[in-house]
């Protein structure tokens, strides 16, 4: 980790134009922290505040930093080192620093396509993102997403129950998941040889205004962007339009012409910005070409079902002529992410309503006390995770008993 290019992201922040300039005029974080105050006034047009920190030559809270770092097993990789992932060096205002913990590799010489979505999706919404991602992650595909709440975590889950590679990329420090309770999820994204990632350091406060920055990593990390529920006002599009002016690939799945979760997806379609998305294929077949030997073909045997070893033929077999890997046993349990993810407070309450016998919606809501809107989102959720299953009538039960 280098000690200067710390110091710099603890002076300046995140990758910034005026870092930029500083950089291209002293060569390197060293050079900047050795020039004078005239010098850096003239290669850059620095506030007061600026130059005041960049005066601010200990080094006490670095190290201590560095030290933090250290014990976390958090890594920071930057520009010019050969490990920074190369997606990121084709972007404007590429991160100065990118702190990690995880594996690089998870993003270096492999084809990632970005899942990304709304906090507050729909059931079908869920369904669909860990769905397509379970299917991307499976014949090879690193999924990268933001681990928020909704369409985010429910493709980061469905890639790791395809036994996949996925990355989260997170508008605070990777020393701490947010939400909080997607903690679990974290640590098995991590635990997978998958891939946390973030500009901002260890400790650094949430605040909105990192999120909008954190999603052209999103999108600068990967091939393509598939956006599966968005608003007409949401981080989501915001992704979308990065994409666009990265010159990334733009999908996204169409959705309900009556919910407001799709009306910015709608959007993007009727505005021809975006490749319709009704299966993942629409996203496969264009990276065949360029991607094809980095793919494989998994044949998979349902959990439940160890005994038989049924296998199911995978959309890309389908596509590449019956080309076949052997089979991979999975890493990661599905039973145990599905048990073991933390659950909200709120998700807690619901899944304690149904401890004896499925109940319907509305008797949710009513006993749980929440309002309608949270209430569904928690019902979503819950589905998503795998800890409820949806029957006629519109009620629920429990997918397993404790």
């Amino acid at each position: 980790m280098d000690m200067y290019a710390v110091w710099l992201t603890c002076r300046m922040g995140g990758a910034t134009v005026k870092t930029s300039a500083l950089l291209e005029r002293f060569g390197s974080p060293e050079g900047i922290y050795h020039a004078g105050p005239q010098e850096l006034a003239e290669a850059a047009k620095l506030s007061k505040q600026e130059l005041e920190q960049l005066g601010r030559h200990e080094l006490d809270d670095v190290r201590r930093l560095m030290e933090r770092c250290a014990s976390l097993g958090i890594e920071a990789v930057h520009p010019w080192e050969d490990a920074y992932p190369g997606q990121l060096t084709q972007i404007f205002n590429r991160p100065f620093t990118l702190f990690y913990r995880g594996k690089l590799e998870t993003v270096q010489n492999r084809l990632c396509v970005a899942v990304v979505g709304t906090r507050s999706c729909t059931r079908y919404g869920a369904s669909v993102a860990e769905k397509l991602a379970g299917d991307l992650a499976a014949c090879g595909v690193t999924v990268v997403s933001g681990m928020a709440d909704g369409i985010d975590s429910c493709a980061n889950l469905g890639a790791l129950k395809a036994d996949g590679k996925t990355v989260a990329v997170l508008g605070n420090g990777v020393d701490r998941a947010y939400p909080a309770h997607n903690g679990y999820l974290m640590e098995q994204i991590i635990e997978s040889g998958g891939l946390v990632a973030s500009e901002y350091p260890p400790g650094s406060a949430i605040s909105k205004g990192n999120f909008p920055a954190r999603n052209r990593i999103i999108s600068g990390l990967s091939q393509g962007v598939v956006v599966v529920e968005a608003p007409k006002k949401s981080g989501a599009l915001i992704t979308a339009q990065l994409a666009i002016e990265q010159d990334r690939d733009l999908f996204t799945v169409p959705g309900n012409i009556n919910s407001y979760t799709s009306e910015g997806t709608n959007q993007l379609l009727k505005d021809s910005c975006a490749k319709p998305v009704t299966g993942t294929l629409d996203v496969l077949e264009e990276y065949l070409g360029s991607y094809g030997h980095l793919l494989s073909v998994v044949r998979e045997s349902p959990p439940e079902q160890p005994e038989r070893r049924v296998q199911r033929r995978s959309l890309l077999e389908r596509v590449t002529g019956g080309r076949l890997m052997q089979e991979k046993e999975p890493a990661l349990s599905r039973q145990r992410v599905q048990r073991e993810l933390t659950l909200s407070g709120e998700e807690r309450t619901m899944l304690d309503l149904l401890k004896e016998q499925p109940k319907s919606a509305d008797a949710l809501i009513k006993q749980s006390g929440l309002p309608v809107g949270k209430a569904m989102a928690t019902l979503t959720m819950l589905e998503a995770k795998g800890y409820i299953i949806p029957l006629p009538g519109a009620r629920f039960e429990r997918s397993f008993k404790e």
